[in-house]
């Protein structure tokens, strides 16, 4: 385990042919940093358990797309700007569940939330300037990720209350 969270500090920020579509050439993926993020912040939470010393002072924390909105790419190599990827930032708070941060998961839970329409459907992508829902809709990836972080953040919060 120590050397997979090794492995994650080190090659964070490096780039890959990412998880969604073929590719030309390696590029920065947000799943990508997000998962490394993921495994270097459990391998904290850990550390004391595994008798690692800390070395949060090595690890870099950056904010992936605007506020708790993510994008799914940094450039996705087509003209024009893409809008943040939804199911990206229900990622996100479930990451946060998972690592203990409840709060923040819900703040990025009910970010991402309060973009769904009228009738709480949710598209594929979200333009941060203004709000509009773009690409597949209503796109069941985005709900998928709804459902997952509802229930992550769910499980870390009875967790923090049995805790307490």
């Amino acid at each position: 385990m120590i050397d997979a969270i090794e492995r994650a500090s080190e090659v964070w920020n490096e780039t890959d042919h990412g998880i969604w579509e073929i590719r030309e050439k390696q590029q920065h993926f947000v799943h990508s940093k997000l998962m490394c993020w993921q495994a270097l912040e459990g391998g904290i939470a850990l550390a004391d358990r595994l008798g690692v010393p800390d070395r949060r002072s090595r690890r870099s924390a950056r904010k992936l797309g605007e506020g708790n909105l993510i994008r799914r790419y940094a450039d996705d190599g087509l003209e024009g700007v893409e809008g943040t990827f939804v199911i990206c930032s229900f990622w996100l708070a479930q990451a946060q569940a998972i690592i203990g941060d409840v709060d923040a998961a819900r703040e990025t839970f009910e970010n991402t939330v309060a973009s769904a329409n009228d009738v709480g459907l949710l598209s594929e992508e979200i333009d941060v300037a203004s709000g509009e829902l773009l690409g597949n809709f209503p796109q069941a990836f985005s709900h998928v990720g709804l459902i997952n972080a509802a229930a992550g953040i769910d499980a870390a919060s009875k967790l923090r209350e049995a805790r307490a």
